[in-house]
């Protein structure tokens, strides 16, 4: 089954200038960070904290967010494709959100795009405007839920990846294991 939702939303408000993170109490943020038990009250966090998306995972406590490369967001599909594990993208701008759900199956470049060419859902993705992408891990309901998530050059989010998940069940392992085969950027503690 596809669902595809589409909502307006008020963007979340963003500080002017990214504050230096030796000015954060990083303790503190870390602290506070662990003891969020769900996801969507994530984009609150930030808004208290006043960091923006990309300053939270450079924040983050060890282990829960850490740099891919930017071409990962291909062997992420692909991989999904191949092992047949459902996903969530989540896409959107100031104004709207569009939310998919369920399997891909067709992934394909062309040039600068990154495609997903299904029946039910289509995806094109600019690849030579990914400037950063990142694998997450966040506290949730049930257990940690995680995510790649890709910003351009502005610091602004393309798309969020996670796996198929309905609320009050824990992610899927076969979710995890995707994203645990994409290496990081540069050898951190991911553990």
């Amino acid at each position: 089954m596809i669902i595809v939702i589409i909502s307006i939303w008020e963007p979340p408000a963003r500080p002017a200038a990214e504050q230096p993170d030796e000015a954060i109490d990083r303790d503190a943020f870390q602290a506070e960070w662990h003891r969020l038990n769900d996801v969507h009250a994530f984009h609150p966090f930030l808004r208290r904290w006043q960091v923006s998306r990309r300053q939270g995972f450079r924040l983050a406590p060890p282990g829960q967010a850490w740099r891919v490369r930017e071409d990962a967001v291909e062997q992420l599909l692909r991989r999904a494709a191949a092992t047949e594990t459902p996903i969530m993208v989540f896409a959107g701008n100031g104004g709207m959100i569009q939310i998919h759900t369920g399997a891909v199956r067709n992934v394909q470049v062309v040039g600068d795009w990154l495609n997903v060419l299904d029946q039910n859902f289509n995806l094109h993705l600019r690849t030579d405007l990914i400037a950063e992408a990142w694998i997450t891990r966040k506290p949730g309901d049930n257990g940690v839920v995680s995510s790649l998530e890709l910003f351009d050059e502005a610091g602004e989010s393309l798309a969020t990846f996670f796996g198929e998940r309905k609320p009050g069940r824990a992610e899927r392992p076969e979710w995890v294991k995707l994203l645990g085969e994409l290496p990081p950027l540069e050898q951190a503690d991911v553990a």
